[in-house]
């Protein structure tokens, strides 16, 4: 990959670390009532990752689509 797309693609790390967290609780949780139930637990999960890990700027990723 070029190194504008590597910057992007190795600053994603917050998005793995989200999807592991869902991937650790619905196992955790085992089977839930409806899907309803499901959004609300994800959406939970979502909320208590800490402010910081989710206002990071990925700066490169803008100026990759506009070349």
């Amino acid at each position: 990959y070029p190194e504008e797309v590597r910057r992007m693609i190795y600053s994603t790390n917050w998005v793995e670390r989200l999807n592991r967290n869902y991937k650790r609780t619905l196992r955790m949780r085992g089977a839930l009532p409806s899907a309803d139930a499901v959004v609300f637990l994800l959406g939970s999960v979502a909320r208590e990752m800490t402010e910081r890990t989710y206002a990071r700027r990925l700066p490169y990723f803008q100026e990759w689509k506009i070349k």
